[in-house]
């Protein structure tokens, strides 16, 4: 039987029939092209394996862009006389706080939408007869989450503490605005420009030279703040776990834009400098002047 009676491309038939495992491909090209149509897979040779470079995951950094104004302002001075003993400077202890242990504080970050495409279902006659066609692509989230570090005097919890009885008092139940004052002296009004949040979430390979993805999420409100930690055991002393922070807000996903892509490489090296090897740093990295020498008092 010709070998072009054979559907499959694959084989061919021998005289009696039976299938002949020999490919009707170049005998050069057996132990490449159809190894991997029989397994499914890629050869592995030389060049090959380029293509098995894997993809890392791991490298993210957090970006704080900007704190709300019902905490800034206070921490600039620009507070209601009177509205609370030390106001401005717990409101710089709850701005700094935050913004430091958002970015180097955040031992994980979850959230960044899939991208998904969605269809309907076009009839074409009875209800098994259909098909789907396209209709719009979506990122489909709302919320990321930040699990950071507590630490001692529970800056997280109180700094959020803070930002959420400024939002709405959880006695008064008010929008008391942490007293809040505008540029002009004005009071601050209650509006979501001055309640939220704005991250960068920048993630790299593992070169730390390569740009993966740039997410930004704007107009950001923390959910809450989890207290659980306050529960107690007797006879239990333990150490305050990493907490979990919710976020809701605007995802904007990396649009590969020339002007977003320049800050987040100038946000990366402002970062970047904090990693050095041993042998490039100084004097002032290593901070030796501080160091006590031989002969000294302890």
């Amino acid at each position: 039987m010709a070998l072009t009676a054979n559907p499959n491309p694959m084989y061919g038939l021998n005289a009696n029939g039976a299938p002949n495992y020999v490919s009707r491909m170049d005998t050069s090209m057996i132990y490449d092209v159809e190894s991997q149509l029989l397994r499914g897979t890629m050869s592995f040779s030389k060049d090959k394996l380029r293509e098995l470079d894997p993809s890392y995951t791991g490298y993210t950094h957090v970006f704080v862009l900007r704190v709300p104004p019902i905490m800034t302002a206070p921490a600039n001075g620009r507070q209601i006389a009177g509205f609370e003993a030390n106001g401005v400077e717990k409101a710089k202890a709850h701005c700094r706080n935050l913004k430091a242990i958002f970015e180097m504080g955040c031992t994980s970050y979850s959230g960044t939408p899939d991208l998904t495409l969605n269809t309907s279902e076009v009839n074409v006659g009875w209800s098994e007869r259909s098909y789907p066609a396209p209709t719009t692509s979506a990122y489909d989230g709302k919320q990321f989450t930040l699990r950071c570090l507590e630490t001692r005097g529970e800056p997280l919890r109180r700094g959020i503490e803070y930002y959420t009885s400024g939002v709405t008092d959880p006695n008064v139940k008010a929008a008391m605005m942490n007293g809040a004052l505008e540029m002009d002296g004005s009071l601050m009004a209650p509006t979501l420009a001055n309640f939220t949040w704005s991250f960068m979430i920048i993630q790299t390979d593992q070169t730390l030279l390569n740009i993966q993805d740039i997410s930004l999420w704007q107009s950001c409100i923390i959910n809450g703040v989890d207290r659980s930690n306050l529960d107690w055991e007797n006879g239990t002393v333990d150490i305050v776990q990493p907490k979990e922070v919710q976020f809701t807000g605007v995802y904007m996903p990396d649009a590969r834009n020339d002007v977003i892509d320049a800050m987040a490489q100038k946000l990366l090296g402002t970062r970047l400098k904090y990693y050095r090897r041993y042998q490039d740093m100084d004097e002032t990295w290593l901070a030796t002047s501080s160091w006590q020498g031989p002969g000294s008092a302890y």
